[in-house]
This record gives C-alpha cells, sequence and structure tokens, in this order.
C-alpha cells in the first residue's frame, strides 16, 4: 500500500525539528484508489454526496462533511491503523507503547471555509499536554496551494508554556487574540529559540503529513472555481499511553474481535466519555476525573457500547465542539474563515 516502509533519518530530523514531516506521493497507486474507493464508499459519504445542493445548504456546514469518529471502514483504510510506515514512525517517536486515539473522514467541496490556527493536543487532563499526540493526515487526491491547503508553524511544537492562565484551561479552547506566526514569535519565541514562520503546503494526490498534535496549523478555504470539486482527507490519531483525549473513542467489538495482538494493544485503552456530553449538547465537565472510568482491559472495553454518531447527528457534535462563534477572520492567504473550534485539516 506504501511506496516505503519506514522513514529515513533525515525524515526524522526533520519531524523533531519544525512538528511534522511530509511523505509525498507516498502510497502507491493500487493503495491510493484503494483509499478513495472506501472513502467514497462510507455510508455517510455516499449520503451526503447524494443530496442535492439545495439540501445541503440547509445543513450547519454545507460544503464540508466530517465523520468523528470514523468507524465505517473499508480494507484499505483498515490497514491504515499498522501498515508498516505507520508503525516505524510510531515506534520512532513515542515508541513501543502507543494507543490509537481516534480517525476522521473530512470531504471538502467546493466553497468549504478555512480553519484558523490551531494545535490538536487536546487531553482531557492539561497536565498531560507534554505527552505524546500524532496525527497521520492522508490526502488520496492532494491538494493546490490557496486550495484547500494545509498551513503549517514549524516549530510552535516546542511552546512549553502557555503561562497563566492558559487558553487550554477551558474547552473551547479561548484566545484573546488571533493565533498567528507573529502572535506565537512574540509571547513564545524565547522558547522556541526563534522567530516562527508559517508555510503554506501543496502535495500531490496519495501523500501522508506525519504531524505533531502540538504543532500549529490551518486550512485555507477550498475555491469556489477549484478544479477539483473536493478535497479527500482521512486523519488516525495516536497517542502516549495515559489519560484519554477529549476525542478518544471507544473501540467497536467487532474491531477487537478481528484484531491482531500487536493492533489489539493500541486498542486497549480509556475512551472519554465527553463526546456524549457533546452529543447532548452539556459539554460542561463536572470536577474531578473527566472521562468515562473504563479501564485498559479486554474486559472493561468490549462491555463500553459503543457511542453512535449516525450521519443525523453529526452536526449536533460539531455545534457542541465549535460554540465559540462565527466571527469571520483571515487565514494566512487572505481568506476569511470561521473562528470555529476546528474541526478538520
Amino acid at each position: 500500500m506504501f511506496r516505503i516502509e519506514k522513514p529515513t533519518d533525515d525524515d526524522l530530523a526533520f519531524f523533531h525539528e519544525n512538528g511534522y514531516v511530509a511523505f509525498p506521493a507516498v502510497l502507491t497507486e493500487e493503495g491510493r484508489q484503494g483509499l478513495m474507493d472506501d472513502i467514497l464508499g462510507s455510508a455517510p459519504v455516499v449520503e451526503f454526496l447524494s443530496k442535492t445542493e439545495e439540501e445541503r445548504s440547509a445543513q450547519d456546514k454545507p460544503h464540508r462533511l466530517s465523520v468523528v469518529p470514523w468507524n465505517d471502514k473499508g480494507p484499505f483504510a483498515d490497514r491504515l491503523f499498522d501498515a508498516p510506515l505507520a508503525l516505524a514512525l510510531l515506534r520512532a517517536t513515542i515508541g513501543e507503547g502507543f494507543h490509537f486515539c481516534h480517525s476522521e473522514l473530512r470531504v471538502s467541496m467546493r466553497g468549504s471555509r478555512g480553519l484558523t490556527f490551531h494545535q490538536d493536543n487536546l487531553p482531557l487532563d492539561p497536565a498531560e499536554q507534554h505527552k505524546w499526540y500524532v496525527q497521520m493526515l492522508y490526502y488520496p487526491n492532494g491538494f493546490e496551494r490557496g486550495d484547500a491547503s494545509l498551513w503549517v508553524i514549524p516549530g510552535s511544537h516546542r511552546i512549553y508554556d502557555w503561562g497563566d492562565p492558559s487558553p487550554y484551561d477551558h474547552f473551547p479552547v479561548k484566545w484573546d487574540v488571533e493565533v498567528t506566526a507573529e502572535m506565537l514569535t512574540e509571547r513564545y519565541g524565547d522558547q522556541v529559540g526563534g522567530v516562527l514562520q508559517a508555510e503554506e503546503l501543496a502535495l500531490p494526490p496519495g501523500s501522508l503529513v506525519f504531524l505533531n498534535g502540538r504543532m500549529f496549523h490551518a486550512v485555507s478555504s477550498k475555491l469556489l472555481d477549484s478544479p477539483r470539486e473536493m478535497r479527500l482527507m482521512v486523519n488516525y490519531l495516536y497517542k502516549e499511553p495515559g489519560d484519554p483525549h477529549r476525542f478518544t473513542q471507544a473501540i467497536p467489538p467487532e474491531w477487537l474481535d478481528r484484531a491482531s495482538p500487536e493492533r489489539r494493544r493500541m486498542f486497549l485503552r480509556e475512551a472519554s466519555a465527553w463526546r456524549e456530553d457533546a452529543c447532548s449538547m452539556s459539554v460542561a465537565r463536572p470536577s474531578g476525573r473527566a472521562y468515562s472510568g473504563f479501564r485498559s482491559n479486554e474486559k472493561s472495553v468490549l462491555n463500553f457500547r459503543p457511542i453512535s454518531i449516525g450521519f443525523l447527528s453529526l452536526p449536533i457534535l460539531i455545534r457542541a465542539k465549535t460554540a465559540v462563534g462565527n466571527v469571520s477572520q483571515p487565514l494566512p492567504d487572505g481568506r476569511a474563515t470561521d473562528t470555529e473550534m476546528p474541526e478538520d485539516d
């Protein structure tokens, strides 16, 4: 499925220095087309794409579909859990002890709004933000600059102290100003050892971006006259052992039934109960340990009822995640975006 099975030493050095590393066209043509077929054949995607423009315009996000967690995987998407390159990247960063957190599927149509700079390392316990949280973003049909492109701020993952109070003491995360490379340099430049600058990527079909969850990144809007009708992306997220993150999903029992011993090890961990609260529009957490309490053993995971988030309930989840407002702000390329809690990359 991949053209390579492990990163080079230069790849890993670039990742640690910058907070991300890109692998252009790393999927074989068979793997790329197979992943495309899995995405386009997924039930929520089929339903979304079957709607008319008028039907989609009545939705909260008419130009973007977000499936979180993405459990309806085909055979090629299933192989991404523990493909040799994925395992090599995880072992070279987190080590042998890593857990699968969750996966996401995004479809961005022409006119889809961009996202401001943000980072995705959001453990339920802010004290655990120093632990590893990495993302594998797969782009089976790629993207061009200025057209649902990925922006990064290399080196921003090295910020370790947000000050008091920290914007990450609350959820949704609240900053007092727009996050830019200049703002981060002004406030935290002494921690990163220099000036931070935003960079825009362009990647061919079949590419992978391996990203440190602490690194700030953004997404530009998808052009209304884009030559590509949609940009497809799936994101597989992994974490260092410890408390669950806000989006650590429950593992469907059928995944465990067919899992290899190694895959079972990455699946057996606590799931976050925050998602159930989000679906009921009750985001506020009680004091104390803010997750389900199910422990990382086979019995507890198998007995845990997977959270069912169907297509129709997804906008409710998104609104719970994005209750910050709708103030228009420019991305680095000048296009407007919503200052909502990010839910796409």
